[in-house]
């Protein structure tokens, strides 16, 4: 039986891993089929995924011409030679863009990656060697970092002695920069809960002493930990990270806020003998 096939066809759990609970389903399905058909499905699924990781570095040089185009729309086409206005044709070429990346064969998944990191890579002012050597992986794990996260990145990556400039760089691996990106998230818009936000604002001014001192806090490490999300999620890092004063603030807990980052990121499980 062709596990690669079996794999591939198997449904993913909420975890994202592959459900082995159906497997027995899977292959009673392709004894059905027939040896025929899964060679060819097998030659299919081989060569598509042999052509994607092949094609990718010719996708994102497309989707970066893309982006400069529409780039130039905006700064130069608003609209035509009768006054009419145009300006919808840029914002329409964008939102289509891995829609544009989809058709031309990738997977959902990999053509979201590619318009990612294509992004990320459009929007630096200045790029050097490193920035230039990685691959969609790398700049994909990039792309959800804050600017602090890429920061700190590019610190890893920086030679000791040499400059970007000269060429010479650190490799980083993506598992490191999964590991740096899960330190500092580039939080969206849309991951704002507006409900803890009301929340997190709307505190009662007390201008009395109350008779109980802590009515008002948390009462067990859970709803603390509740709490520091909500705050965390609300900072605005990028703003922090370029104000010295605002920085200076945290020196004072910057030891207990490296324990607490330490503590975010999963551990492995102990291999069992």
């Amino acid at each position: 039986m062709n596990n690669k096939l079996i794999n591939t066809l198997l449904p993913l759990n909420k975890e994202g891993d592959l459900d082995r609970r159906y497997e027995e389903n899977i292959k009673s399905i392709l004894n059905e089929l027939g040896p025929d058909n899964i060679h060819v499905l097998t030659s299919f699924y081989d060569n598509t995924t042999k052509l994607e990781k092949e094609a990718r570095s010719s996708a994102l040089q497309l989707a970066l011409c893309i982006l400069r185009h529409v780039d130039y729309l905006d700064d130069n086409h608003k609209f035509d030679s009768d006054n009419n206005y145009i300006g919808w044709k840029a914002k329409s070429i964008r939102k289509r863009l891995s829609e544009s990346i989809q058709r031309l064969g990738f997977k959902p998944k990999n053509a979201h990656k590619i318009v990612k990191a294509a992004e990320f890579k459009h929007s630096l002012s200045t790029s050097n060697c490193w920035i230039e050597s990685l691959d969609i992986s790398h700049l994909f794990e990039l792309s959800r970092m804050n600017q602090q996260g890429y920061n700190y990145a590019l610190e890893q990556a920086r030679d000791p002695i040499w400059d970007f400039a000269s060429g010479a760089y650190k490799n980083v691996s993506v598992r490191r920069l999964e590991e740096i990106r899960r330190m500092f998230p580039k939080l969206e818009a849309t991951q704002i809960n507006p409900r803890q936000l009301t929340q997190a604002v709307d505190v009662e001014v007390v201008t009395e002493p109350t008779s109980t001192t802590d009515e008002t806090l948390p009462k067990t490490q859970d709803e603390l930990i509740h709490q520091l999300i909500t705050l965390v999620q609300l900072l605005n890092l990028d703003l922090i990270y370029r104000d010295d004063d605002l920085k200076s603030k945290l020196t004072a807990v910057k030891n207990q806020l490296m324990c607490v980052a330490h503590l975010a990121i999963p551990t492995p499980s102990p291999i069992k003998n």
